[in-house]
């Protein structure tokens, strides 16, 4: 949803505050599978889920990371105006590798792989398990570069009680990275895997979660639906913008996980553990962490609180 924990606090704020409609765009959010999956997680039907695992394969081929600022310097098009695109962004000269689609894998414009892809991958995660309050988070992957996101990047975040739901460890992978077995075997490509008590849920992007193992699960009744289905993401968002009725990726929703999700790159970069007050938006035992939560900006650009 935004550059920084900052800007995802202020929006949501800010949002709130001028009572308008807001969608983030998690399309899936939406789909079915998600739905039923949160119904699964909400009821219990593996038990209490102490351990979640989500997996994508960016940047991989799809943009790089891990690389070298360009030095040559090629002619900016016609049709680009590069001043305005850089927005808040230090100046800098033109390149093909930041736009029009590598900008993500820049820390300058984008929050690499897991700004990109948790937001939608960990979604049924952050609903279904009711992720928030204080946590823990930590990181490793590839010597951090001050320029671009990692080829590859494992994150932890450790979550306590929350309500009656036991503490739970969610595990990220990115790029090149990958569990160890058992996990590895049943953990779909771009996709999620809940471990609890009594068995686990496994679920692809787009599809619909199963529940292993399958012979334990055979003649498994789910609840019945009570998550109400969607007319679809983009029909919501003119639903909203027309009537006023709430998007499930509203920004008073879409703020705090946007939040949770970006503390991984901030745990990487500072290469420790850090401990997150999400009431004080402030890491309690890293005091240089908490500049990565915020950024300078260009005059012009500046925000105010």
């Amino acid at each position: 949803m935004t550059h920084t924990v900052q800007e995802a606090r202020l929006l949501a704020r800010e949002a709130a505050k001028q009572k308008v409609a807001t969608q983030m765009g998690t399309q899936n959010h939406e789909h079915p599978g998600y739905l039923r999956l949160v119904e699964l997680l909400e009821t219990d039907a593996v038990g209490p889920v102490r351990e979640a695992h989500i997996i994508t394969d960016r940047p991989g081929r799809f943009w790089p990371q891990g690389v070298a600022v360009p030095t040559d310097r090629p002619k900016t098009p016609s049709s680009l105006s590069w001043d305005l695109w850089l927005g808040p962004a230090a100046r800098r000269e033109y390149h093909p590798a930041f736009v029009p689609f590598r900008w993500r894998g820049w820390w300058d414009f984008g929050c690499g792989a897991i700004g990109d892809m948790a937001i939608h991958l960990m979604d049924p995660s952050f609903w279904g398990l009711k992720l928030g309050g204080k946590v823990r988070v930590s990181s490793m992957g590839p010597r951090p570069n001050s320029q671009s996101g990692p080829t590859w990047m494992i994150t932890k975040f450790e979550f306590g009680q929350r309500g009656k739901r036991p503490p739970v460890d969610v595990f990220w992978y990115e790029g090149t990275a990958r569990p160890s077995e058992p996990v590895a075997r049943e953990l779909p490509m771009n996709g999620s895997l809940f471990i609890g008590e009594k068995g686990r849920i496994a679920i692809a992007h787009g599809a619909m979660p199963q529940l292993l193992p399958k012979e334990q699960f055979k003649d498994f009744q789910p609840p019945k639906p009570y998550l109400p289905d969607s007319p679809g993401h983009h029909q919501q968002w003119i639903n909203a913008a027309k009537t006023g009725s709430p998007t499930g990726s509203h920004f008073g929703y879409a703020g705090p996980f946007t939040e949770i999700v970006l503390l991984g790159n901030v745990a990487y970069r500072v290469g420790e553990t850090i401990e997150y007050d999400p009431k004080k938006m402030k890491v309690t035992n890293h005091k240089a962490a908490n500049d990565l939560l915020r950024k300078d900006y260009r005059k012009g650009w500046e925000l105010s609180e």
